[in-house]
């Protein structure tokens, strides 16, 4: 009789502790031993970290393309300044390398975010190309067309003999307008470089996060270049390119070509601001100095 009680009561109590048992083995499992993510759960992870690396890959790929060919836009004319006045090359022959170096760098600094991009986020490439476009537009109407309207006298009339004069010279060799102080062509200088400071204001204001007063400035300064161009290019037009060099060079390279740049990039610098402005959460500053700026 006390036997059977007995297995009563020990049968009662096991029942008892086999749900305490249970938890504190699943307790057990889940500390000491984790359950195994799948295979596609564990590769998650691993992928997102090729993915940004390959991103980030690509956008140091296109930024270091875009800052040696503005590096080189302004070293190789150089290069061939200091060459002409040292007597060691033809002037004119370095001034066809020279602009068409330059037309290649700049179109290169066009088209780098896109063409190398791979897969970096939109808005890096529309960044970089603000930002690098942005310093083109500032340098090239201040470092010659400004500078031209200080020189033009001394410009006038020079050949390939006046080697100090070459820097000018080299694009002057191909519209003669800038030969004899055409009084169009001073004025249209004199505003282009002026619009290149408004360029550098706007450049400083989007790196400072400034977005939309560096769109007001860069768009206003835009379409007065741009329609100065076209005024550049139909009065020409209009006279039948009598001041225009037939040759290759003069006419495709250097008159068509380094100026076409400021009837295209107005319309992509001002689409390239307005879908940025369309991102609520783009921030310059931090996109610059993460891919741009690489600080």
């Amino acid at each position: 009789m006390r036997s059977r009680q007995r297995r009563v009561a020990f049968s009662a109590a096991w029942a008892a502790l086999q749900p305490r048992i249970g938890a504190g083995y699943t307790l057990y499992r889940t500390r000491a031993r984790p359950i195994r993510a799948s295979g596609a759960e564990r590769s998650a992870p691993v992928s997102k970290a090729v993915a940004s690396c390959e991103k980030e890959e690509a956008v140091q790929r296109f930024v270091r393309v875009q800052f040696l060919a503005v590096a080189l836009s302004i070293i190789v004319p150089a290069g061939f300044y200091a060459c002409v006045i040292a007597g060691v090359v033809d002037p004119l022959l370095a001034s066809n390398v020279a602009v068409s170096v330059q037309v290649i760098c700049w179109f290169f600094v066009v088209v780098a975010p896109f063409l190398f991009g791979g897969n970096a986020p939109q808005e890096v490439r529309l960044a970089a190309l603000i930002v690098f476009w942005g310093f083109v537009t500032f340098w090239a109407p201040v470092m010659w067309d400004l500078t031209w309207v200080f020189v033009h006298p001394l410009v006038d009339g020079s050949t390939a003999e006046d080697r100090w004069l070459w820097y000018w010279w080299m694009y002057a060799v191909a519209d003669t307008r800038f030969l004899n102080s055409d009084p169009l062509m001073l004025m249209l200088e004199t505003w282009s470089g002026i619009l290149g400071f408004a360029h550098l204001y706007a450049l400083t204001r989007f790196c400072k996060g400034e977005v939309r007063r560096a769109f007001y400035v860069a768009a206003s300064a835009s379409m007065v270049q741009f329609y100065g161009t076209t005024a550049f290019f139909g009065v020409e037009i209009l006279l039948g390119f009598r001041n225009i060099s037939p040759d290759f060079f003069s006419f495709y390279v250097k008159w068509w070509g380094m100026n076409g740049f400021w009837i295209v990039m107005p319309f992509v610098t001002t689409a390239a601001y307005l879908r940025l402005l369309a991102l609520e959460d783009f921030d310059a500053p931090a996109v610059l100095r993460r891919h741009v700026l690489g600080r």
